[in-house]
């Protein structure tokens, strides 16, 4: 689950991840950004962090916590042919 302690560890990901992501969006002229993935995690994830509902679940296969990181399973590279 995309959890994040603190606003440095969720813009490491997004480094990381997003900002290299060709699911990332980001319109011209405006400052919204985001993708599907990291829109459900900002809704849910603080509710359902210490879960065992459905809901974790279906986070925990969008972001997977690989131990000493956190891992997006959706992650497809810009410009990488799909």
């Amino acid at each position: 689950m995309g959890y994040f302690a603190n606003g440095t560890e969720e813009l490491a990901f997004k480094e990381t991840y997003c900002f290299n992501c060709s699911n990332w969006r980001q319109r011209e002229g405006e400052e919204i950004e985001g993708c599907p993935v990291m829109d459900i995690h900002f809704l849910f994830s603080y509710e359902l962090c210490n879960s065992e509902e459905k809901g974790k679940q279906i986070l925990d296969m969008l972001i997977e916590n690989r131990g000493d990181h956190q891992y997006c399973l959706m992650f497809s590279k810009k410009g990488d042919k799909k």
